[in-house]
C-alpha cells in the first residue's frame, strides 16, 4: 500500500470511527486485499487465510469506534 493509499485509509478509517457509514465500502476495499495476503502468508491455507481476514475485518469493524486517529490505520487494522 503506497502514502497516498495509506493517507487515504487513515481518513476513512476516521470518519468510519466517527460514525460515517459511508466510509465503511471505501475501509473494506482498502483492507481486505491486505489483510487477506497478510493471512496467506501467516496461515499457508486459502481457505484459513480467507477466514482469518474476513474475522480480522469484522472485528475491525466492530472495533471501529474505538480507532485512535493517532495511530496507523494500516497498523491498527493488522493488529487485529
Amino acid at each position: 500500500m503506497d502514502a497516498a493509499a495509506r493517507r487515504q485509509l487513515q481518513a476513512d478509517l476516521r470518519a468510519l470511527s466517527d460514525g460515517d457509514r459511508a466510509a465503511a465500502s471505501a475501509v473494506f476495499s482498502a483492507l481486505w486485499p491486505v489483510c487477506l495476503s497478510f493471512a496467506k502468508r501467516a496461515l499457508r491455507h486459502d481457505d484459513d487465510a480467507k477466514d482469518a481476514a474476513q474475522n480480522a475485518l469484522v472485528k475491525l469493524f466492530q472495533q471501529a469506534p474505538s480507532f485512535d486517529e493517532t495511530r496507523s490505520a494500516l497498523g491498527w487494522a493488522l493488529a487485529l
